[in-house]
């Protein structure tokens, strides 16, 4: 070794011993970790001395700025050269059903990226691209592309969207030409898209129209018949006076049917001759025949000199439906 060298590193030496000369303690590398046996002996092998050069490598998802696997740094009297440092890159990533515009394949941190989904696919934000960045936990959002569903096309249907794509989940309304009804009947519908397409299928069937509401006795509908009747069409009934209306007031129209009509009860005729045949009569005299509503009572009386016969039911008798079974009565001396 020269003379001059060995005066040199001797000085260096002296100056280290003085604490004149600044020695290099652990390199604390974010994202990154020391190599060889440097990586788990800190107390032991640090501070090191001046020229001592360890290499170190940066955790996956991140790079220093070489890029390189290994990276080697050196002390020196102002410190490690180069500084160690992993920085954070974000790799080009598969998009299924799409692609990414760039062709590089790492991008740095906070850098931006553009992808493309495919035909029939968009990004949950419902756009044929999608903006993507590079953060410290990854990209964000994630590049992600959807099956979506088109605008249907069907005969006889009328939908209230102008939209043409929608995304997973949404709901699509939607209403039957005149003269056709959906499999429940009614004139509206609505379908929601997935993954599989549209669910259920938007569907329309021709219409069974209905003829002339059915006819009742002792009754008629309010309004002006007609030939044929749409679907959920209604009719209403009104009786005969004295009549009661048992059942639902109106009628509707389903698949070509009507549904069960009201039926009219008719009242009950309490005249004289009958009740002089079976020698009754009521508190208060009646000359001429009068109407007993059907459900109502009626409460007669023994004619005088007569009681009521054993077998006959009570003087409270009651209208059903337009018969009225009356009581009899018989002589007192028999």
């Amino acid at each position: 070794m020269p003379l001059l060298s060995c005066i040199v590193i001797q000085f260096l030496w002296a100056l280290c011993a003085n604490g004149q000369v600044k020695l290099c303690d652990y390199p604390h590398i974010e994202n990154g970790r020391l190599t060889g046996s440097y990586k788990n002996h800190r107390e032991k092998d640090f501070p090191v001395r001046l020229g001592v050069t360890i290499f170190y490598r940066c955790l996956d998802g991140y790079v220093s700025k070489s890029e390189s696997t290994w990276n080697l740094i050196r002390c020196t009297a102002d410190g490690w050269d180069p500084m160690p440092k992993c920085l954070k890159i974000c790799r080009r990533t598969e998009v299924p059903h799409g692609y990414f515009y760039e062709t590089k394949n790492r991008f740095g941190l906070n850098e931006k990226a553009t992808y493309r989904c495919q035909i029939g696919y968009m990004t949950p934000e419902g756009n044929e691209t999608g903006e993507i960045q590079c953060l410290e936990e990854g990209w964000s959002p994630f590049p992600e592309c959807i099956k979506t569903c088109r605008m249907p096309a069907f005969q006889h249907i009328h939908f209230y969207t102008s939209k043409m794509v929608f995304l997973p989940e949404d709901i699509l309304e939607y209403e039957c030409a005149d003269g056709y009804q959906t499999v429940n009947k009614i004139s509206r519908g609505h379908t929601i898209c997935s993954i599989n397409g549209w669910t259920p299928e938007p569907q329309c069937f021709v219409e069974i129209k209905c003829g002339p509401p059915p006819r009742i006795d002792n009754g008629d509908i309010v309004s002006f018949p007609l030939k044929e009747y749409v679907l959920n069409s209604t009719v209403e009934y009104k009786c005969k006076s004295l009549h009661i209306l048992e059942g639902p007031q109106s009628v509707r129209c389903d698949s070509g049917q009507w549904t069960d009509p009201p039926v009219c009860l008719e009242p009950c005729t309490v005249t004289p001759e009958d009740m002089e045949r079976n020698k009754i009569q009521l508190r208060r005299p009646y000359e001429k025949k009068f109407y007993v509503l059907s459900g109502v009572f009626v409460q007669f009386m023994c004619r005088w000199g007569y009681k009521l016969d054993p077998t006959s039911s009570g003087l409270r008798v009651q209208c059903l439906e337009g018969s009225l079974v009356y009581p009899k009565c018989k002589h007192r001396n028999k």
